[in-house]
């Protein structure tokens, strides 16, 4: 599980001081209401003809006054920060995890994107202020008690039990909202993975003219996914507000009935009457915003159990710590089957090795399973059936980062940031001068470089440079790293005949100044003349 005190340890002086000043607050508060208690029993009990004890009452009042309203002020900042900062400390901690789980791969996008946007938002919320606002809030609800029983047991007795009754009321209430909030998040995390999916196959809906079909899915999906359950949570929501109303006016009245009466027999004074009416509503928002808390808080472990795969990872399986140099692969697949597609088996007896220095190409028709292979290989999926060993060693069992630093896959679609070119392809690291302009003229970016300089940003869509030059700059990227196996996956797909040609003659120099074993899929002839194995996986 996570250790969110570990996280958040950096927030805690933060959290100190926003109780400090919530407790400052509340204490200058309820002196403020005991001056006004007193001013008004010193009024309405006395025929003023010295003025001495008022004006003392209002210099205090007004020497308070100051501190309550700074108190205030720091205190709704110092909540803000503590809740910002720690939505941060715990987004920060959590994509660091989230980006070096090959799991992510097996979670739609979509759901992915809801939930660290969304959901970690709200569990974020609960770990940075929920206890710090649940002791103040306690602390609002008891010290005026306190003060209530000081000032009369009889009302103190009735008060508490009429609060008690509405907050178990409005805890049911707020552990159904719970419940939908859930199932509310669960679809709208499907529904963005929906959009995600029509917006990547937009040019298929365009020449298709579906575009009527899709907004009519997507029309029924927030309809029946969020609409509805939005509705339930909202009438559930009115009641909530609409008992909080009541408890608000019925305590009160209660209170000025039974207070006219007990200052009838003498038993309270007007003063301690006002005192007490302003006290209880300090007592009401306590149930309300606790309630509201618990609610949070059960969303929040509830939450955390769905992001389970951000964080929770067994390395214990990983033993080995230390490789030596790359000398074969082996590759021996009983048969590989998707989940949810039992019928369709690829990968199916294959056995082969691939050794040092060797340029490797699989071939085979479309669903022959090339990319399912070569992400055996780079262990972005896992199976039973498949056995795949470096050096003799199962790969799952060498340890994760060691096995990257040895076996690198290029992906047809890479990641380029908003950044400069140079940032792009170190990500980084530190690279000399001589390892950088090698890797520029191995990719064909020589004359791109010249023309940009490496100080080039790319901008935020990433559309002021062409596809094919996004491809060489995630190519240079990998082989600035020098891995002892590469894997390229149609490396040439976008380039035009010079340059795939230009490109191959130069990966074939590299890749032997370096000794790096290349594994390559391509449906072109571009590589065949440097290939030295292949298999065909029709």
């Amino acid at each position: 599980m996570i250790n969110f005190k570990k996280i958040l340890k950096n927030v805690i002086p933060i959290k100190i001081i926003s109780i400090c000043m919530s407790v400052l607050k509340l204490a200058t508060n309820i002196y403020l209401i005991l001056i006004i208690q007193k001013l008004i029993d010193y009024i309405t009990k006395n025929t003023i003809s010295d003025l001495t004890y008022f004006k003392m009452q209002i210099l205090k009042y007004f020497f308070v006054l100051p501190l309550f309203l700074i108190s205030i002020f720091f205190s709704n900042y110092y909540y803000s920060k503590l809740s910002k900062k720690g939505e941060v400390l715990i987004k920060n901690f959590l994509f660091s995890k989230l980006i070096s789980r090959k799991e992510v791969l097996s979670v739609d996008s979509g759901v992915v994107s809801s939930q660290f946007l969304t959901d970690i938002k709200t569990i974020s919320k609960w770990y940075s202020v929920g206890v710090n606002t649940i002791i103040v809030q306690l602390l609002q609800f008891f010290v005026p008690f306190v003060l209530i029983v000081y000032y009369n047991v009889i009302l103190a007795i009735f008060i508490p039990v009429l609060i008690v009754v509405c907050y178990f009321i409005q805890n049911k209430i707020s552990e159904y909202i719970s419940e939908k909030t859930q199932q509310l998040q669960y679809n709208i995390a499907n529904i963005n993975q929906f959009v995600i999916q029509t917006l990547n196959s937009f040019k298929t809906i365009l020449q298709l003219n579906k575009g009527e079909y899709f907004s009519n899915k997507f029309s029924f999906l927030q309809n029946k996914k969020i609409y509805e359950v939005d509705m339930k949570i909202s009438f559930a929501y009115a009641f909530f507000v609409t008992l909080y109303v009541a408890l608000n006016n019925i305590i009160p009245l209660f209170v000025l009935g039974a207070g006219l009466y007990l200052i009838i027999v003498d038993m309270l004074t007007i003063g301690k009457l006002i005192a007490i009416y302003t006290l209880i509503t300090y007592m009401t928002e306590p149930i309300v915003v606790i309630s509201d808390l618990l609610s949070q808080r059960r969303i929040s472990k509830n939450l955390i159990t769905n992001i389970k795969y951000m964080f929770d990872y067994d390395a214990c399986n990983e033993e080995v710590k230390s490789l030596d140099n790359f000398k074969e692969l082996s590759i021996n697949s009983k048969y590989f089957l998707y989940e949810g597609n039992f019928d369709k088996k690829i990968l199916q007896n294959i056995n082969f090795k691939i050794c040092r220095n060797d340029v490797f190409k699989i071939n085979g028709i479309s669903g022959s399973g090339k990319s399912t292979l070569i992400n055996l290989i780079s262990r972005f999926i896992n199976s039973n059936t498949v056995s795949i060993k470096y050096n003799s060693i199962d790969i799952n069992k060498i340890d994760k980062d060691l096995y990257y630093k040895k076996v690198i896959q290029v992906q047809q679609k890479p990641i380029m940031l908003e950044d400069s070119i140079y940032e792009n392809i170190t990500l980084g690291n530190s690279y000399s001068n001589s390892e950088l302009n090698e890797v520029i003229d191995v990719c064909c970016l020589r004359e791109f470089v010249e023309n940009k300089t490496l100080d080039f940003v790319l901008s935020e869509d990433k559309n002021n440079i062409s596809g094919g030059e996004k491809q060489r700059i995630n190519l240079a990227r990998m082989l600035i790293r020098k891995p002892e196996v590469l894997i390229l996956d149609e490396p040439t797909a976008s380039l035009n005949r010079k340059m795939a040609t230009d490109l191959v003659r130069n990966l074939k120099a590299f890749i032997e100044k370096y000794s790096i074993t290349l594994i390559v899929i391509s449906h072109n002839d571009d590589f065949d003349y440097i290939v030295t194995k292949s298999i065909n996986l029709s």
